[in-house]
Parts: C-alpha cells; structure tokens; sequence
C-alpha cells in the first residue's frame, strides 16, 4: 500500500494568544504576539475619511495620530485604548509593537534587489521605503487600505513593477502595479500579515515617489508625486511555478471611481449654484432661462453633488459663457453628463475659448481653465521661461565625424532658455535627465489633417421659433486660423509660425464636415458660442492634439508633469534649418508615464507642438 505523505507535514498550527488571536511565527519557529492591529472601528474610519471619500491622511498617518487631532475628550482616549493595544516589550522571540504597518508581504520568500546585498555602502543608503537608480535615491511608498484591515505597507523589493500615467487625454491619474506573490504568500498568511483584495473598487492605493537630495529643499508640488487610487481590476499574472508567481493590480483616481459609479437625481434647477441666481419659487413655475445655469458652474454643481466639492479649484475654474438647462439622466453616471456638459464649455472672457477639466498633480485639485490660459504660460522671451516651462531638453550631440570641418556658430535657443542660476521648478537642466537619447517625431497626418482641419459649420434648430439654424462664419477654417489658433495659441510661445497647413481644397470649402448641435435656445447670442463648441472647437482641439507630435524615453524623474511645458533644443549645433525650426521649440506635455522597475525608472513623454521658430516650406496656401 502506497503512503501518501501530507502536503502540510510538519506545518504547525498558530496557536492564539489569551484573546483568540493567532500568534505570528518568526524565522527561527517561535510565535511571538501578532504585531497587526484588530479591525478598524468602520464607524471612526468613516468619520476621518468623509465616509470614504478622502482617506490620504489614513494612508500617511497613523489611525491615533488623527484619533489625538479629533479631540482629546476621555471617550476619545477610551476608543483609541480599545482599539489599538499598548505596545509589549520584550517578548518572546523578539520585540514586537502594535505598529500601523508591516513591511513585509512575501515573508520567508523575500529577495533583495540584485546587486545590493553584497555592498554594505549601498544597504546603508537604502532606507525601508527607498530604491537606488543609479546614483539617486528615490523614496517609495505604497500602502494598501481595504477598510476593513490596517493600513498595509509594501516593501519595495516586492514590487515588481510600478507604472503611473498622468495624461492631459483623460481626466484621472491611472496605473498598474505588479506585485511579488510567490508561493501565494501576499494573500495567503497564517496571521494578520496579509491584506484581503477587495473586489468592489474599494481596495485603495496611496502611492508616494519623491528623490532623496543632500542639501536644500525641493518643491514638493513638482518633485514629489502623492497619488490615492481605487483598484479597480485585479490579474493574476501567469507564471511558470509558484516562485514566479505575482499580482498585477489596476487602479486609477479615487475620485474618478466614485464620479463614474455614481448615478444622481440632479438638474440645473435643484443643485447647487455659484454665479447664477438662484431659481424663484415656485421652481416648478419658473421659465427654462431661470432654471438653467453656466455650463462650468453645472460642472462644478455636478462634482459638489457627488461629493467632491473640497478638490474643486475655484481660482482655476471657468463658469462659461453660455447656459444650459439640464436634468441628469437616470443611467448616467455622473462622469457620463460631466463629459455631456464638457461639449458646451465654453470660455467667459473675450476670447471664448475652449477648456480643459483636469485632475492637477500639483495642487491636488480638479482644474477647469480655458487653452490659452496654458499657452500663455509657456513664456515667449528667449531668456525669459514662463512658470509652466519646467525643463529643456537637448538633443545628444553628433560625433565629430559626423559633423561638418568648418566649426558652425550656435544658432539661436528654439525655446526659452533660463540662463541664471539653476532653477528647481522653472527650465529645469540636469545633464543625465535631459539628455534625449530615444525618441520618435511625428507631424501631423494628412488624414488627420483633411478631416480635422477643415471647416465645419454648425446646424441647430430653434425650437421656440421652429426653424433651423447654421453658423458658419466662427467656424470657418481661415477665421478660426487667423482669430483663434494663433493669437490664442501661436502668439503665445517663442515662435510665432503656426503649424496649421492649409490648401484650396480646405480654404475654398471643397471639403466641410456640416456638425449638427443639439443646444436648444435659451439666449440667441450666448446659445451661439455654445454651438460653436461643435465646430470651432473641434478644429481647436486637432489643431493642438492631432498637430506634431513627439515621443520620449528619458531617465525617470518625478518633477514631469502632464499639463506643462518642455523645452527641446540642440547642443552646440547649428539648429538653423526646416526640419529644425519643427523640431526644436516649447512642446505641450500631454502625457507622462513614470515607469518603475527594481534596478531602472525610466520616464515616457508623449509632447505636441503646435508651431515652428520660423516659417517652413509647407506653408503656402495656394497649392491645390
């Protein structure tokens, strides 16, 4: 007879201390008390997080440092005694205290970042929470709170991989995370050392990235990235064997999960105002015009709705120059009418412009600002960067050989360049970061160029006078080229040449795209700068978006935001010519992937630029 031998032999049970609470075993076989804390009172969490809504400061700190904060009443005193158990000294097996996080998540199958272990200067440089690339130390914090467990901390040699994207396309912060999971050891504990995945979005992130520097300070706002997520997809990875086994978690902005779940009865009638005036009583009575309200105030009104009213920015939000009068629909979620709202948003100043809603790195804060306001920060004095141009980037230089005998004289900078001492947020320059040493430039598509560029004038129909209506003019390609697009835009960086090629075909309207508008009329002249979103902003939009563009890999750095200004430039090289005045000059940021292995960190720039430092060959008009 064959003996089959357990799988589990020799394994011994936890036992559990005086409270029924299984024991931790350490390396060596001994079980000392459970260093983790009992289940958070969800009445308390709900209470410091704005039922959940805002958990940053239970992810940074510990659950008695904001008990203390609440107030020093003997009930307060009373909860977090019985809460959290008074730390023992001492025990058997070592020191053990009721500490908030554990390091931890791979327990015996844990494994030190190659090339580390062996150098004693090296492991001292490196902290619990800190990386070494290179000759940088970055420090990394990622916590985990499935409100149910205490807040979990990851070692860094456990993470395998960490992407963070911050794109200016969409509104949310976004990412993965890859996880060691060997021997199922990140779920599957025979302790409190684990954390349970939650499946229903409200397993939260926090991650926090910022560089270890030897003297000053840097600006938090730009060097350091502070991100809260809700997972909102889990993936077990496939693998060969248990050893290779690993959790690759999604995740995106909290906020973001929260507005696309939920669904509201809300309209511009009943939620919240801040310009218009509020609607008379009886509101049931009161005209269309009375219970509608500016678009950006509908947008904000949405947000105050769902929650969110604290991350608004007031200071960088646009009401709009137009109304409308709108009831949420049943099966949308409140990110569905934001985004419906977001086709009628227009500027209320004299430029009528079109806006961007963005979630801003910086400032924590969600952000609603017309284009121009961007642009103008740009800077277009040589020698003068604006505040959003936070680094210049140069080329590498061709080799000797490749270059021409007679030495060339340096031609003129192709962006603002900051020539004084070294700045930490404007133009930044550090000779291994900005080095460009892969990279891809694209223009403009001809397709992109023959459907996005073209005229588009807007039809609507007037439903108090029962008759169509078709605006042409502001949405006529020449008019929005010569009025919008580079006074805007153009004017405001350092070179004034746009790149927005036209021909006959586009000028003499042998190709349109007629765009209907479903604005209903509430006032005939602010109605039509509403519906002109329909047309003059969709040109906008390819002329920014679907202009040149261009795609960098760069040593990673934290400081690169979506949003903001690079300068790109040649070293020591004449720039002076076509291909040069397209490529060299002020890009746009539209994205920003950090890309975080064990040993690399690489940053990914997806930039647009939408101007050349001097007029090219492919500007004439006249060419058919």
């Amino acid at each position: 007879m064959t003996t089959i031998t357990p799988l589990n032999k020799g394994i011994q049970t936890a036992p559990k201390d005086a409270e029924g609470r299984p024991l931790t075993r350490t390396k060596d076989g001994k079980f000392i008390p459970n260093t983790n804390r009992p289940a958070l009172n969800q009445e308390i969490l709900n209470q410091l997080t704005d039922g959940g809504r805002n958990t940053k400061a239970v992810l940074q700190q510990d659950i008695e440092t904001l008990l203390d904060q609440a107030g020093n009443s003997e009930a307060t005193k009373n909860l977090i005694n019985s809460l959290f158990p008074q730390k023992t000294e001492n025990m058997p097996g070592g020191t053990t205290e009721a500490v908030s996080n554990d390091p931890g998540t791979v327990g015996s199958a844990q494994s030190t970042p190659a090339g580390l272990s062996d150098d004693p200067a090296l492991n001292s440089a490196v902290t619990n929470t800190g990386r070494l690339i290179g000759q940088q130390l970055w420090n990394q914090r990622v916590t985990l709170l499935n409100h149910e467990q205490p807040v979990f901390e990851l070692a860094p040699h456990a993470i395998k991989l960490l992407t963070i994207e911050d794109s200016y396309l969409n509104w949310p912060l976004q990412g993965t995370i890859i996880i060691d999971a060997r021997y199922e050891s990140f779920e599957r504990a025979f302790s409190d050392n684990f954390v349970h995945l939650r499946s229903d979005g409200r397993l939260e992130i926090l991650i926090e990235i910022w560089p270890s520097v030897r003297d000053g300070e840097l600006p938090d706002d730009i060097w350091k990235i502070v991100f809260t997520g809700s997972v909102y997809d889990i993936e077990d990875i496939a693998h060969d064997n248990v050893t290779t086994k690993a959790k690759k978690l999604y995740f995106w902005d909290k906020r973001f999960q929260f507005i696309q779940e939920q669904t509201l009865q809300w309209s511009t009638a009943t939620g919240k105002r801040y310009k218009s005036p509020e609607v008379p009583a009886p509101k049931a009575h009161a005209t269309d015009e009375e219970r509608s309200m500016y678009t950006g105030e509908a947008i904000a009104s949405l947000f105050e709705a769902a929650g969110f009213e604290e991350f608004i920015d007031f200071d960088e939000w646009e009401m709009g120059a137009c109304k409308i009068s709108y009831v949420a629909k049943a099966n949308w979620s409140v990110w569905d009418n934001i985004q419906y709202i977001m086709q009628q948003q227009i500027s209320d100043d004299n430029i009528n412009d079109i806006c961007i809603l963005d979630w801003s790195r910086a400032k924590e804060k969600i952000q609603l600002v017309p284009f121009w306001k961007i642009f103008e920060l740009a800077g277009d004095s040589a020698d003068a960067p604006g505040e959003l141009q936070i680094e210049h980037l140069f080329f590498e230089a061709r080799s000797m050989e490749l270059r021409d005998e007679k030495p060339r004289q340096t031609s003129p900078w192709k962006a603002p360049y900051l020539s004084a001492a070294a700045s930490k947020s404007i133009d930044i320059k550090i000779s291994e970061y900005n080095t460009i040493l892969n990279y891809q430039f694209v223009q403009t598509s001809g397709i992109d160029s023959s459907k996005g560029l073209i005229t588009k004038p807007v039809y609507s129909h007037w439903h108090n006078r029962k008759q169509f209506d078709v605006d042409v003019k502001e949405n006529e390609i020449k008019d929005i080229k010569k009025n919008y697009f580079t006074p805007n835009y153009v004017d405001k960086l350092l070179g004034k040449e746009p790149v927005f090629v036209l021909n006959k075909t586009k000028t003499e309207q042998l190709a349109i795209e007629p765009v209907f508008s479903p604005i209903s009329t509430l006032n005939p002249e602010t109605d039509r700068l509403g519906r002109s979103v329909f047309g003059k902003g969709k040109i906008l939009y390819a002329g920014i978006y679907l202009n040149q563009c261009m795609v960098v890999r760069l040593q990673g750095s934290t400081h690169r935001l979506a949003g903001t200004f690079v300068g790109i430039d040649r070293l020591n090289e004449d720039s002076d010519t076509d291909y040069d005045y397209q490529v060299c000059g002020q890009y746009l940021v539209v994205e920003v992937k950090h890309i975080m292995r064990q040993q690399s960190y690489v940053t990914d720039l997806t930039l647009v630029k939408i101007n050349a430092y001097d007029k090219l060959k492919n500007s004439n008009e006249e060419i058919f």
